[in-house]
């Protein structure tokens, strides 16, 4: 049974060399030394996985996201050798900023009116791959089966392939009982996040879901996490602390951190609020630079063409025929990990470009560490 994965769908249409490389279909490579963003992006979902379904355990959050860095260096030493001194550096750093994210999303979430509770996370997922009503037409049932299309529950699906996947989490509204889907991302700053909302896998999540829980499923909350911490307030040698406005911060943030001061030197906080009225009246008004959260509806139709999408790309990745060519472009080269092998094949050195990837790239099970439980699943395909 071969799994469809939608990343594995975006990579196909952005370059399908590099999808060669690194596709669960094909080769499944992946550098053995992970990418800080890689790096910190996962570990910081793992963290969030244990603060939700732990019942907003914050500590319990940095211990497992600590846990998990220490395991993952220990994978990459296992694999590739000592780690370099720059190596150490990034899983330090990483582990410094990530810890410190967990904590300011606590802070940001348990400060604010939540209408959802989380009733599952790191849902694993994997239903029957449809098939479009435009694929089928003239296309008789001989041909059909030839393909390895069948009916199930008035569905045409293949027979022999499924859609996977695992979404963050599931929210289940308060006052409604409707549910959304729960999925988390990090990004260097939050001015050019959109790219985010108009990405072909928060509507083939939605579908996916559609299929295990039914109309239930309203559409999609994003959480996005800015990989910035906040600063402390900066003290003055006058005494006090700055009230400049270009301060990395927030306005909950300053102000828990004046708790903080207050409880440990026995003050008065609204002593402090008092002295501090003109910065955080200011970052009252601000808003949050850290954190946002947007609830994005799906249309019957949005889903149906993102399906379509899904399929006709599905079946040429599933063909071992399929053409391998480069796609290159400034947002496909500029982000790659296989530059350096992509170079050395347009120079015609493939078998330098085979030593290469020998010595610096793994296949991706050695530091993804497998779920074992069993995914939900849908209809007779799964």
């Amino acid at each position: 049974m071969k799994e469809i994965h939608i990343t594995d769908v975006e990579a196909f249409q952005s370059c399908r060399r590099r999808w060669d490389w690194q596709s669960p279909l094909r080769r499944g490579l992946q550098r053995a030394s992970i990418p800080e963003p890689l790096f910190l992006g996962q570990g910081v979902h793992v963290g969030l996985d244990v603060y939700h379904s732990g019942g907003g355990n914050v500590y319990a959050a940095v211990a497992a996201f600590r846990q998990w860095v220490k395991q993952r260096a220990l994978s990459i030493a296992e694999y590739t050798g000592p780690l370099w001194d720059v190596e150490r550096e990034m899983i330090n750093d990483s582990y410094r900023l990530g810890a410190a994210l967990l904590k300011h999303y606590h802070l940001w979430i348990g400060s604010r009116r939540n209408d959802y509770d989380v009733i599952s996370t790191e849902h694993r997922y994997k239903v029957p791959l449809p098939v479009p009503p435009g694929a089928l037409r003239g296309v008789g049932m001989a041909e059909r089966s030839r393909r390895g299309i069948v009916l199930v529950d008035g569905q045409w699906v293949m027979r022999n392939v499924n859609l996977a996947g695992r979404f963050d989490g599931i929210l289940k509204h308060k006052q409604t009982g409707v549910l959304y889907l729960l999925e988390f991302k990090t990004a260097r700053t939050l001015k050019n996040v959109g790219y985010v909302y108009r990405q072909l896998q928060g509507t083939v999540y939605t579908w996916a879901a559609r299929q295990l829980y039914g109309d239930d499923v309203r559409g999609i909350v994003y959480r996005v996490l800015r990989k910035t911490a906040p600063k402390p307030p900066k003290p003055l040698k006058s005494g006090g602390f700055s009230q400049a406005k270009k301060q990395v911060t927030t306005f909950r943030y300053f102000k828990f951190w004046l708790d903080m001061y207050a409880n440990k030197f026995g003050l008065d906080p609204r002593q402090l609020y008092r002295e501090n009225r003109e910065i955080l009246t200011y970052l009252h008004a601000q808003d949050d630079s850290f954190f946002v959260e947007r609830t994005l509806h799906k249309t019957p139709q949005l889903l149906q063409s993102a399906m379509t999408i899904v399929y006709n790309a599905a079946v040429q990745m599933i063909d071992p025929r399929v053409e391998i060519y480069p796609q290159p472009s400034w947002a496909t080269c500029n982000y790659c990990p296989f530059q350096d092998i992509c170079d050395l094949m347009e120079l015609g050195m493939p078998y330098e470009a085979e030593a290469l990837l020998d010595a610096e790239y793994a296949p991706r099970s050695y530091w993804e560490k497998e779920d074992k439980s069993e995914p939900a699943t849908s209809g007779t395909g799964a």
